[in-house]
């Protein structure tokens, strides 16, 4: 049987992710080059796969543990797009394609990534509310992971001497736009399709 100390160790792996992407926009001026981001990104990485594993272990696997690694996990992505948003990563001044057709190019992983985690949230809150577990949702779940993959690029990218450059950066970003909005419409359908709901969880 587990202590309610080491039940605890997933929580504190999860909240490792959003301190660390707290810790970029806060400390790091938006410049074109830092060598400190992406280790930074990597270590939030291991924590994502850490927190699962450590709660599989100890079998301390909960709905409010699911919670809070999806909390975690947006605010984090959250804080690093709008961290490459602010150095106009994506879609630079210099070669960029997209932001000639709006200032708010940069902003799209941000807003996408708001509506994919917004629709999930409200899913998640109404099958609570009656009782049941969420499905797993198969898009959901792969942008989640192109998510990471893009904040792993963006760490690159600001690496001194590194440029993906406009081949590789603006379709990588609108691929995770497109596939975080393709999210929102499976949320959307599996709100209306309850009897698909996944298997229950302790809370």
């Amino acid at each position: 049987m587990i202590t309610a100390r080491w039940s605890l160790l997933p929580h504190l792996l999860s909240v490792l992710r959003p301190l660390i992407g707290a810790g970029i926009v806060a400390a790091l001026a938006p410049s074109e080059e830092s060598a400190l981001v992406l280790p930074l990104v990597l270590l939030a990485c291991a924590s994502d796969w850490l927190d699962g594993e450590v709660a599989r272990r100890l079998g301390s696997q909960t709905r409010a543990g699911r919670l809070v690694d999806n909390l975690c996990d947006f605010f984090f992505l959250l804080f690093l797009f709008e961290y490459f948003a602010l150095c106009r990563l994506w879609s630079p001044p210099v070669w960029g394609t997209l932001i000639r057709y709006g200032a708010a190019a940069n902003q799209l992983p941000v807003m996408a990534l708001v509506a994919s985690f917004g629709s999930y949230f409200v899913r998640l809150g109404l099958e609570i509310r009656a009782g049941r577990d969420p499905a797993r949702s198969r898009r959901g779940h792969a942008a989640g992971v192109c998510n990471y993959v893009l904040v792993v690029a963006g760490g690159v990218e600001l690496l001194p001497g590194v440029r993906l450059g406009p081949w590789l950066l603006e379709p990588a970003m609108l691929a995770v736009v497109l596939l975080n909005l393709s999210a929102v419409f499976e949320n959307l359908a599996l709100m209306f399709h309850r009897e698909s709901a996944g298997p229950r969880m302790s809370a």
